[in-house]
């Protein structure tokens, strides 16, 4: 062991000549790896109870189909001799060091070197065909003489199969579950759960249990106790802690916050003082807070090496050309304040849209290029915010790519997701690559902006999407077991995007419906189909939800069929053309949506409704005669999201006020519920029909969904 040592501090300087960078296969070849036969060693500085002697000899056996090729014996001499060494002091996250049959393969983690055994062992799966690797994710490393050290310390990308068991080795990442004490606002549920009102805010002179006291002697030693009892004082494992004030503006205004230092819109003082009292008790731990909210302002003094703070990218760019712009500036200077008085720096990104987890998000170039800028000016960590617990298509692809990215931004996209395909779907593996990176370079050329909260059909082509979907049907019809069943998991998620597109589409040939004879909608049953393949999410553990908030998929699909499953009439203006008298939002132009005969959902304000948050909406109605007809407007009132239902809907005929709307069942402005306002009408030829929607001066948000003449 002590040679073995001594070689690894001589060979610390090896980084200066070595140009050892992390490419994939592609770029640069392996060194001989396949041998008759193999010696497996283990060596550590000091004996790790979470780590047996033989763990690495045992899996080596057990991937082998001739068990005569490995020996765990350090005699012998023969054949090929894999070292590995776990050296918790080095300078390095992993080390490769090749001789004349022998490979050193060293790391300063349980889980580094375990995740660097599997590269090795993928890599040499492709040389020796008596090891079986299929279960090891493609490798991302070549296996030659480097040394490397990671970009980031804390690397997560929070999608469901980095949630699983062992993905931390898989993946080489971290994950909420493993590496945090308390994470989130966990704190604020754990405090009202012990119901101890010493540690509640003080607001306007009242206690306040929608905010907590970080200065009181009760919550510090909450907390103290928690760890302790938890966690224990002097853990050999590292954990962290999240210490942030609940989801609010309120700031505890008691006589020792504020002499502290709190102001009514500032917690910072008070939170640093915590977490460096904290800190100061267990430093084997680390003590987080968010930069966010009411915790923007940076501590009067340098915090202790295990304080860290985590900033939220949700003002950054979210598209792949950011690095000249304002806000992109802005992130930098506040990122490069906070590294003067802390060294963990970690950052909150985002790698979802939290409205549609199904619908294919393009993020992976965007990704690359603001981790190697995340780099450059400093962050010790990222956080990429995914769909979590929840399922998202292509979730598998996602999670690998992402995690291979922030172990080294540099690698190639194209390869990470053809290499991913090849192994996991070997027989569709070019039709599922050629599509999933079509999205991204089309995302990546026109520079979309992939918002968390933006409508996600903006970056689909329909007919594109269309095409994908029916070869994915074909081809779950001619796959093997294992890969049917993927492809059939895929297809059930995608069957969301399917529904969303046609309703958006409504007729021609991907609409939803036909119109018949006597004028009524008929749904089409490749539509139903998608339907059907939709409800089959219930065979699958993760599939719960499509969306972040109130995002049930049963939900979705009750409202579909209750709405749009059942034949109605369709509305008169349909097809016809009509005219704004006022200003339109940006994203909400095409008017057209308000007479396409579809229907708003009251689960999810981008399925069927057309939004405005302008002046009062005056629109102008196509020229039509009807006799005694139904006009009906449905109007969205989600109080969560600040839709309100308009204060009146006034019909003007030839310019002069001819009548208002009836609201049929009056709704409250605190209920989630949608308004409908119907009048009785009737239209002479060439007669000028304007409506006019008055919206409340406070909240000018609202969201209709039909203008209909039936």
């Amino acid at each position: 062991m002590g040679t073995l040592l001594k070689t690894s501090f001589g060979f610390a300087l090896f980084f200066l000549f070595a140009g050892c960078t992390l490419k994939s296969n592609v770029d640069q070849k392996d060194i001989k790896l396949y041998s008759d036969s193999y010696t497996i060693i283990f060596e550590s500085e000091n004996k790790l109870e979470t780590i047996k002697e033989d763990f690495f000899y045992k899996d080596f056996l057990n991937r082998s189909s001739d068990k005569g090729i490995v020996s765990s014996d350090e005699s012998n001499t023969k054949g090929f001799q894999i070292k590995l060494v776990l050296f918790s002091g080095h300078l390095f996250d992993y080390e490769i060091k090749t001789e004349k049959n022998i490979i050193q393969l060293i790391a300063n983690s349980e889980k580094n070197l375990k995740w660097l055994f599997n590269q090795f062992l993928k890599k040499l799966s492709l040389q020796d065909d008596r090891i079986a690797t299929q279960d090891l994710l493609p490798a991302i490393i070549d296996i030659q003489q480097c040394a490397v050290k990671f970009p980031f310390e804390y690397r997560e990308a929070h999608f469901n199969p980095n949630l699983k068991a062992n993905s931390e080795i898989k993946y080489n990442s971290n994950n909420v579950e493993n590496d945090w004490g308390i994470w989130g606002h966990n704190l604020g549920k754990l405090l009202l759960d012990e119901g101890d009102s010493e540690t509640f805010a003080v607001i306007e002179n009242q206690k306040n249990n929608k905010q907590w006291c970080f200065s009181s002697g009760a919550t510090y030693t909450f907390l103290e106790n928690y760890i302790i009892d938890n966690f224990g004082i002097d853990s050999k494992t590292t954990c962290s802690f999240m210490i942030v004030p609940n989801d609010n503006k309120l700031v505890c205004q008691c006589e020792k916050c504020k002499k502290e230092g709190n102001t009514l819109s500032n917690a910072s003082p008070s939170v640093f003082n915590l977490l460096e009292k904290l800190a100061s008790k267990f430093p084997n731990y680390n003590f987080f807070t968010t930069a966010y909210l009411t915790v923007q302002d940076l501590p009067a003094k340098k915090m202790p090496k295990n304080v860290g703070v985590m900033m939220s990218t949700i003002d950054f760019p979210k598209n792949i050309n950011f690095q000249n712009k304002s806000k992109a500036k802005l992130f930098e200077n506040k990122l490069r304040g906070w590294k003067q008085k802390i060294k963990k720096v970690y950052l909150w990104d985002y790698v979802s849209n939290f409205d549609d987890y199904l619908t294919v998000y393009p993020f992976l170039y965007r990704l690359q290029k603001q981790l190697i800028y995340f780099n450059e000016i400093g962050a010790e960590g990222v956080f990429l915010n995914g769909s979590g617990y929840d399922y998202s298509s292509f979730q598998e692809l996602k999670t690998f790519v992402s995690s291979a990215l922030l172990i080294n931004p540099k690698l190639n996209i194209e390869t990470l997701v053809s290499d991913f395909f090849k192994q996991e779907f070997p027989q569709n593996y070019k039709m599922l690559s050629d599509y999933y990176l079509s999205i991204e370079n089309e995302a990546s050329l026109k520079n979309y902006s992939t918002g968390i909260y933006d409508d996600t059909l903006q970056n689909v082509n329909p007919s594109k999407f269309f095409q994908f979907y029916a070869k994915l049907e074909t081809a779950i019809a001619n796959a093997q077991t294992k890969e049917k069943s993927k492809l059939e998991e895929l297809l059930t998620g995608l069957s969301f995007t399917y529904l969303k597109l046609v309703m958006r589409q409504i007729n021609g040939k991907n609409g939803f419906f036909e119109i018949d004879t006597p004028g009524k909608l008929q749904v089409k049953s490749k539509v139903v189909k998608a339907y059907e393949n939709l409800k089959k999410y219930i065979n699958y553990s993760s599939f719960k939800n499509y969306k972040e908030e109130n995002g049930a998929i049963l939900v979705f699909l009750n409202e579909f069929e209750k709405k749009l499953l059942i034949p109605r009439d369709s509305n008169k203006l349909f097809g016809k053309k009509i005219q704004a008298l006022s200003k339109l939002d940006e994203d909400y132009q095409d008017i057209s949506l308000l007479i396409d005969n579809s229907i708003g959902f009251l689960c999810d304000y981008h399925i069927g409704w057309f939004l405005s948050t302008q002046e009062d909406l005056v629109l102008q109605l196509p020229s039509v005669e009807l006799n005694k007809a139904t006009l009906k407007i449905n109007f969205l009132n989600d109080p969560y999201l600040s839709i309100y239902k308009p204060v009146r809907v006034e019909v003007y005929k030839n310019d002069s006020l001819f009548k208002i709307l009836k609201e049929q069942d009056e709704v409250k402005s605190n209920e989630s519920t949608i308004a409908t306002f119907a009048t009785e009408l009737s239209i002479k030829k060439n007669e000028k029909i304007v409506l006019r929607i008055i919206k409340d001066e406070k909240n000018k948000k609202i969201a209709c969904d039909e203008i209909q003449l039936l």
